[in-house]
């Protein structure tokens, strides 16, 4: 789905990222106005009015900005955006509004027209859309092959490891195990991407018990092969983390939420697993160490979501485990500690109901 740098050059009005707040940039026909970079950066005024804009729960509801031009709310997919910087008719009102009409006579503009221009950018979605999921389609195809090869590296490499460490064939030679473990990660990546291509697989029956603690275990140890300085996972309360699973999909929770962790997370600092288990139900705490200007909602869970990084990413990792989650009859969460010393933990959370034993 688009994201804002490809809705920017589409967009007839100004427009503000919203997820990443800032002076609105041009339209394609009406510019953003020459005083709105300097309002920007007078007060916090303009950012507070974006902020309620992204905080509000109605699309296409006209607000006044503290300058008396006019914003409203757009949402296109894991995309969220204002448009702004333009003048109603009819108007809102105020001397404001009057005064920014009579600066800015080519920001006017009727509203009747505002449906149309909402209209055609969410054309301009949903072609989009269809063509990520095409290409989506035909990746998943393509990778069958791949899938066949990587399971034979996979095999030959473990098997390997077994032959000259029997008792521990993960302290075999360290660039066999590499090699191993890497190929199990491609393994997974090759189940998200299949999810991505066709989501009724999050659909599928809970057909099996798992034991949460050892997949966790599992993946820990996978990727501490690559990072064995950065991980740790920690089992408390009680003994047993059985719940009913799917064993198609189930992995992919694990998966995501450490690698998402590992990627996001500051370099040199620790990602710690924690698996609660009550009589209940097995919670689970994934938390990574992040600057405290990166902050994280539940916009992360939406397909498509980039945030602010410059760590290469589909986007679509979250989006494929919270519909896992949701399979799982479960919800992942994000939550951000108070900063300390320019940091916060981030800490994703996910709790499953105990299986019933019979």
């Amino acid at each position: 789905m688009p994201s804002f740098s490809e809705l920017k050059h589409v967009s007839i009005l100004p427009i503000v990222d919203l997820d990443r707040i800032g002076p609105p940039i041009d339209g394609t026909t009406h510019s953003a106005p020459g005083c709105c970079a300097k309002f920007y950066s007078r007060s916090a005024k303009c950012y507070d009015h974006y902020s309620a804009l992204k905080a509000s729960k109605h699309d296409n509801e006209l607000v006044q900005c503290p300058y008396g031009f006019a914003s409203y709310k757009l949402t296109l997919g894991a995309t969220t955006v204002g448009m702004t910087g333009f003048v109603p008719y009819p108007r809102i009102g105020g001397a404001n509004e009057r005064q920014r009409a009579k600066d800015y006579p080519h920001n006017k503009i009727v509203r009747t027209a505002l449906g149309r221009i909402n209209t055609a950018l969410k054309h301009f979605d949903e072609k989009f859309r269809e063509i990520e999921k095409t290409l989506i389609e035909r990746y998943a195809t393509a990778l069958h092959e791949i899938r066949k090869l990587n399971r034979v590296v996979k095999q030959q490499a473990e098997r390997i490891c077994r032959k000259e460490s029997p008792e521990k064939p993960d302290q075999a030679n360290k660039s066999v195990v590499r090699i191993w473990k890497s190929a199990e990660l491609m393994s997974q990546q090759f189940e998200i991407v299949e999810v991505m291509a066709n989501e009724e697989l999050a659909n599928l029956p809970l057909n099996d018990t798992f034991s949460v603690y050892r997949m966790f275990d599992k993946v820990v140890r996978i990727y501490k092969s690559l990072h064995p300085k950065r991980l740790s996972i920690e089992a408390t309360g009680l003994d047993n983390h059985d719940i009913r699973a799917c064993d198609k999909t189930f992995p992919i929770i694990a998966t995501v939420l450490v690698e998402n962790a590992l990627r996001y997370g500051l370099v040199d600092t620790m990602v710690t697993v924690n698996v609660h288990s009550n009589s209940q139900q097995v919670e689970v705490s994934v938390r990574n160490y992040a600057l405290s200007t990166k902050k994280l909602d539940d916009s992360v869970f939406k397909r498509g979501f980039r945030g602010p990084s410059d760590k290469e990413g589909s986007g679509n990792g979250l989006y494929v485990a919270q519909l896992v989650a949701k399979q799982h009859n479960t919800k992942i969460t994000i939550s951000t500690s108070a900063p300390t010393s320019g940091k916060v933990v981030h800490s994703f959370e996910v709790v499953f109901p105990l299986a019933k034993r019979t």
